[in-house]
């Protein structure tokens, strides 16, 4: 048959009709989210092994917006808003002083709250109690993914807070909870917990990165739209981080992160973000058979079972995010008869402790290299601030010489590998809870300026001189 332009036509228009060339397929870490064209054993993001699954996109990953308040369609206009128009936003006590202590004061209203932390640290408890608080005066709305109603109930009669202005509802999709909430139109909504929430039109396993940062935005979206203040519960990894994106934490308003042993009664809440207020306050909890109860003098709590007239034992102000805290470090130095010596922390970092013992053993020529090592802050609590290496040091020195220290002192200051005392922020703050303690002495770094009459201030520049200052 000759070729004619006929012909060519023919098939031209033939294979238009064709289907189109389907999409390659796309295999997503159910872990970090990483993407890949092909499956892998082991992602090369986070290191984790067989976390890849196929997934398929509904929508142009170039073109799909992240931002919850971006709409498809056409782009609408706008009209700005004068400053001196807007007025102050209104604030939702939660009731409980800690809690308020680390927002500012409350609930911005239309605010979306990310409380995390680790399974069994209490979040749950804590929400009720937060959520029996703002129902006092707003309309209230719990979505329970992880527990039916009546598990939610039995947990408020135990811990006898009143839920009489709220509702509850156990769902996992995220349109009948959009549905739910535009229904009711809460005050005052809580999610729990947002690992558990699903949105049917993502073709991702449930708690995967693209789940969690869809139903977010989605969330985030109805909050500002209709005012509706929300509080997100997460979950955190075994490393401690959030589980989810890191782009959960940039969407949200606040972030607030809940900590605690198991085997401590101590819980500490801390605001790692905040766009309302300041960022850096930080709350603390005692957990008993009647749920969380505030704090109010941490400082008298810690000390309250202090060991006195015993070596080894110092006590430290700390300051944990912008609170000041009076903290007991106790450290045990005995012979050793094993070919490598033992160097066991808790509640403080290991690498911290071999740091500060090597320059004991360099600059001030005491022998711990055939000495087993204990170290401990007691209470549970955990410091990780370089302003504990003088008080580490002096407590170790105390242990192996069997050198008692006075009960009335405090000790703060950082320790350089020159064997120098270096200055530590917030020395004011630090000294001023010692002072409301009782405390008559503080050794604290030379550059330090402040220097209360309340109290005896022993500046010291370097190990030799804190050595003298404590134990002479």
């Amino acid at each position: 048959m000759k070729t004619t332009l006929s012909n060519i036509n023919k098939v031209s228009s033939s294979n238009s009709t064709l289907a189109p060339r389907p999409k390659p397929p796309i295999f997503e870490c159910i872990s970090c989210g990483f993407e890949s064209l092909k499956w892998q054993g082991q992602c090369q993001t986070c290191g984790d092994w067989n976390t890849f699954v196929e997934v398929t996109r509904s929508k142009d990953p170039e073109i799909e917006s992240f931002s919850p308040l971006i709409s498809a369609g056409a782009p609408k206009t706008f009209a700005a808003t004068k400053l001196e128009c807007l007025t102050h936003t209104l604030v939702i006590s939660s009731g409980i002083s800690e809690f308020d202590r680390v927002l500012g004061g409350g609930f911005a209203k239309g605010s979306v709250t990310l409380l995390a932390g680790e399974p069994g640290v209490g979040k749950s408890t804590l929400t009720l109690q937060v959520l029996s608080g703002v129902s006092q005066n707003l309309h209230s709305l719990i979505i329970s993914a992880e527990e039916s109603p009546e598990q939610v109930m039995r947990r408020a009669e135990r811990l006898g807070v009143s839920l009489a202005n709220s509702q509850i509802a156990c769902e996992a999709n995220i349109a009948t909870i959009e549905g739910y909430a535009l229904e009711q139109m809460p005050d005052f909504l809580v999610i729990d917990s947002i690992q558990t929430v699903m949105d049917t039109s993502q073709n991702s396993l449930m708690g995967s990165p693209n789940q969690v940062k869809a139903c977010t935005s989605r969330l985030i979206k109805l909050a500002k739209e209709n005012g509706i203040t929300t509080l997100l519960i997460g979950h955190v990894t075994k490393d401690g981080n959030l589980a989810g994106p890191r782009v959960l934490e940039h969407l949200v308003d606040t972030v607030l992160t809940f900590e605690g042993g198991r085997g401590n009664s101590l819980r500490t809440l801390a605001s790692s973000k905040h766009r309302f207020g300041p960022s850096d306050e930080l709350g603390i909890f005692e957990m008993t058979q009647k749920g969380l109860l505030g704090v109010a003098d941490p400082s008298g709590m810690l000390m309250e079972d202090r060991c006195n007239d015993s070596s080894g034992s110092i006590v430290i102000p700390v300051m944990d995010h912008k609170r000041p805290l009076l903290i007991e470090l106790q450290a045990l130095s005995v012979k050793t008869f094993l070919p490598t010596p033992k160097r066991t922390v808790q509640g403080i970092d290991t690498s911290r402790l071999l740091l500060v013992l090597a320059v004991l053993e360099k600059r001030g020529g005491y022998r711990f290299f055939d000495q087993d090592i204990f170290a401990s802050v007691v209470g549970g609590y955990r410091v990780m601030e370089p302003a504990i290496d003088l008080a580490l040091g002096v407590a170790l020195i105390s242990s192996l010489t069997n050198s008692r220290i006075s009960n009335d002192l405090v000790v703060a200051g950082e320790i350089g590998l020159g064997g120098e005392i270096r200055q530590v922020q917030g020395i004011e703050a630090r000294l001023k809870e010692a002072c409301r303690m009782g405390f008559k002495k503080a050794v604290i770094p030379t550059a330090s300026k402040f220097d209360p009459p309340e109290i005896e201030v022993i500046k010291v520049s370097n190990l030799d001189q804190a050595i003298e200052a404590v134990f002479v």
